[in-house]
């Protein structure tokens, strides 16, 4: 797929997630014709920066979060053609339940709200008006996009690591 058709599946996402915005608002929020907003969610377009910065704004996100959503799906169609090691179990009469996969999420304040996504989760995000309601949403993001890997016999597991720097003021 191509980045314009990416970025497309991105808007359409955020922009459903958004009270299920439709077209012609988003198009309203950002000065452009709802006609070009269809056929970039289409993928039959790709946009210039001005544009996609217009469209994270009317979505209330950032660009880089847009940006971050778009290239997230592009990793996530590579990484489905990976398979996961199947491991075979000591004790074949005790089936252990797996202890539960922890991913990183990351919070960002954004004009309007909040917008959130999962580094090890491509085109794993949401938005919400308030921080509480972002958590849920990516919460539920992620365990819906887990529960699609795990059935297609593909399980990304959590990568990202947090560390610090501390520059001196």
């Amino acid at each position: 797929m191509s980045f314009g058709e990416n970025l497309g599946r991105a808007v359409g996402k955020l922009r459903n997630a958004a009270d299920y915005l439709s077209q012609e608002s988003l198009a309203l929020r950002c000065g452009l014709s709802a006609n070009y907003v269809g056929e970039i969610e289409r993928g039959l377009v790709n946009p210039s920066a001005d544009t996609i910065e217009k469209l994270a704004r009317g979505l209330g996100s950032t660009t880089l979060f847009l940006v971050r959503m778009a290239e997230g799906e592009r990793i996530l169609a590579a990484a489905s053609a990976l398979k996961e090691p199947r491991a075979t179990p000591r004790q074949p009469s005790v089936a252990a339940k797996p202890p539960p996969l922890r991913y990183l999420i990351v919070i960002e304040k954004a004009p309007g709200g909040y917008s959130a996504y999962c580094p090890d989760l491509p085109f794993c995000g949401a938005i919400a008006a308030t921080r509480e309601a972002v958590k849920v949403a990516i919460d539920r993001d992620i365990t819906a996009q887990v529960n699609r890997l795990r059935q297609a016999g593909k399980i990304i597991g959590p990568a990202t690591s947090v560390e610090w720097c501390e520059v001196p003021v």
